[in-house]
This record gives C-alpha cells, sequence and structure tokens, in this order.
C-alpha cells in the first residue's frame, strides 16, 4: 500500500498529535509517509520508533531481554563515560547551546535509565509498550547515538566525549533490532542443547 498522507511532526503539533494521526490512518488502513523540517533527533527517533513498532512484526523472546539488560549496563556504562568527559559541556557548545549543570545531565540520563529498566522487567510478549522503549533504545540511544559519537570523532579528528563506550552502544542497538525482526524465532537459552 502506497502513502495516501504526509504528516509532518511539527506542522501537524509535534509528536503526540502525528501519534494521534497514525492511529486514526492505521485503524482506517489508510497508507502514511512520515516527514519532517527542523525537528531534534530525539524527536524523529522517538517517530521512527513508533513507526517500527505499529507497522511492523516484532517479537519478544527470552533472549531479547538479557539482551536488553546488557544494553542497559553499556547505556549505564556510556553515560558514566560522558559524565567524566563533561559531554554536557562539549556537545550543547557544538549547538550553540548552554551547557547542562552536572545535575541536569545525571537527573536527565537517570530518568532514563529508570524507564529502560521498567521497560525490562515488564517485558513480555502481551505487553507491547515495553517493545516501543526498547524500539526507542535501539534507535536513538544505541544506533543514533553510537553513529553521532562516531561522526563527531571524524569531524574533529580526536576524541570527544562519549566515543569510547559509543561503538557499544552502536552493536547493542543493532543486536536489538535484529533480535525484534529476526525472521525466525530465535531459541531460548532455556531450551537450547
Amino acid at each position: 500500500m502506497g502513502a495516501e498522507y504526509v504528516v509532518k511532526l511539527m506542522k501537524c503539533g509535534g509528536v503526540t498529535p502525528a501519534l494521534s494521526i497514525a492511529r486514526i490512518a492505521e485503524v482506517g488502513g489508510r497508507g502514511l509517509m512520515w516527514g519532517c523540517m527542523d525537528e531534534s533527533a530525539i524527536s524523529i527517533a522517538r517517530l521512527l520508533s513508533y513507526g517500527l513498532w505499529v507497522a511492523t512484526a516484532w517479537q519478544v523472546t527470552p533472549r531479547l531481554r538479557l539482551a536488553f539488560i546488557v544494553a542497559i549496563l553499556v547505556f549505564v556504562g556510556h553515560v558514566f563515560e560522558e559524565y567524566l568527559t563533561h559531554l554536557h559541556l562539549a556537545l550543547p557548545a557544538l549547538f550553540g547551546r548552554a551547557p547542562w549543570s552536572d545535575p541536569q545531565f545525571l537527573v536527565f540520563n537517570g530518568v532514563w535509565a529508570l524507564v529502560f529498566c521498567a521497560a525490562a522487567v515488564t517485558l513480555s510478549p502481551a505487553r507491547s509498550i515495553p517493545v516501543f522503549i526498547i524500539l526507542f533504545f535501539a534507535v536513538a540511544g544505541g544506533v543514533g547515538n553510537g553513529v553521532l559519537h562516531c561522526l563527531l570523532v571524524l569531524q574533529r579528528g580526536a576524541y570527544f566525549p562519549g566515543a569510547w563506550t559509543a561503538p557499544l552502544g552502536l552493536a547493542v542497538g543493532f543486536w536489538l533490532l535484529r533480535l525484534l525482526y529476526a525472521s525466525e524465532p530465535l531459541e531460548s537459552p532455556a531450551t537450547a542443547e
């Protein structure tokens, strides 16, 4: 089915109205194409994750929970590196913005860590919201964050805060996507021989 409607994230009023339009289109069986203008990377990642969540078939396996727990540990290690190397001072400066304070950086990442942990604990085939959170983590926190750090290192020609652990985030992001979208059900560790 081709796209019958184009939804531009900010033109329709942001993520919440865009997601409402997507639900209406889904119920009506209408094709939808997403667009954007100057949205933040986190808004685009959230929208992309939502599109994957509603438009594709994903699977929840025991390996997915284990992979997500590993991904959360990588996230915590990455945040630790970013904090110690002052990413919260360096990154906003690239965009002409004021640096974040230590408490702002720690609270922001602490809240995300709690959200990710809640998703890991409540993950089950019957609950789809944790899958959306895992998709968002994989797209934004894993692949997007990993690519961004690598590009910043290339652009600078030197280390950028968070660059040592960013490739691990990139790897776990792809790992989570692989587990969610494997063409055949993956064998669980309990049934492996």
